[in-house]
């Protein structure tokens, strides 16, 4: 039961995140046997999701594939070390400084995060999230969110072609969503491999959806197209899909059922 003063936050900023009473895509009587709970972010999170979540399911990932081509094969067990510091500190500038809204799957019996899922609302507008982020809210009263920017660059990592990258997907996003206004963009969406088919990740997608079907926006996401047949599931459909030489990317957006029922 959050405290008044939690309470008047939340009104301040927007409406909370919403919860489900029992998370939908579970259709696997064994996967409840693991008792697993949803819920926010926190700044003591920020480790154990990264390296008990995001890093092991980025893996084989085509997208981290795709921008670490040309480094992996050179990379000793130092720079691996200092590649999952700057995943790591990334996701701590993300859940602390950005404008986003951040939610784990834990097993209940350990508290063990398993799933991560991320999203924030950008816009065509000057104006971001009107309902400011859950970090928004946090860093607002946090003198101290400076420490939490992350200003280095692995140096195992060939950062010309990181940056060419980034850049292009930046400006995929942008030509997107630019003239949709306010968009809710999947930034993360992580399942531990041993708990994937297990309706974890349809769990967090269905909040991600939940939320911005609420709020009447479209929902954007970016992925390897081994993965968009989930996404598509939750009513996303292809707009661009663009191959590498290490596999193909699509371009998702999702609108809400009010502007698909108008």
């Amino acid at each position: 039961m959050p405290s008044t003063e939690d309470q008047e936050q939340e009104q301040e900023s927007g409406p909370p995140v919403r919860r489900s009473a029992a998370p939908p895509g579970f259709d696997d009587p064994d996967s409840w046997r693991h008792n697993l709970t949803l819920d926010e972010v926190e700044e003591k999170d920020i480790g154990p999701v990264a390296r008990g979540v995001e890093i092991p399911a980025m893996e084989n990932s085509a997208l981290r594939l795709l921008m670490l081509r040309d480094s992996l094969p050179d990379l000793d067990s130092a720079g691996h070390r200092e590649l999952e510091r700057w995943y790591i500190d990334g996701f701590a500038e993300a859940v602390m400084c950005g404008d986003g809204y951040y939610l784990k799957v834990c097993k209940s019996s350990s508290g063990i995060p398993v799933g991560l899922g991320g999203w924030t609302v950008d816009s065509s507008s000057p104006a971001k999230d009107p309902q400011g982020g859950q970090a928004r809210r946090r860093a607002r009263d946090d003198r101290h969110a400076a420490q939490y920017r992350r200003d280095w660059f692995p140096a195992a990592v060939k950062g010309e072609r990181h940056r060419l990258i980034s850049e292009m997907l930046k400006q995929e996003r942008e030509r997107i969503i630019g003239n949709l206004g306010h968009v809710c963009c999947v930034d993360y969406m992580a399942v531990h491999p041993l708990f994937q088919r297990r309706g974890v990740g349809s769990w967090l997608l269905q909040e991600i959806c939940d939320y911005a079907d609420v709020q009447g926006y479209p929902a954007y996401v970016l992925t390897p197209k081994p993965e968009a047949p989930f996404f598509t599931k939750f009513g996303f459909y292809n707009v661009t899909i663009f191959d590498s030489e290490v596999g193909s990317l699509v371009s998702m957006i999702r609108y809400p059922p009010a502007v698909l029922d108008g």
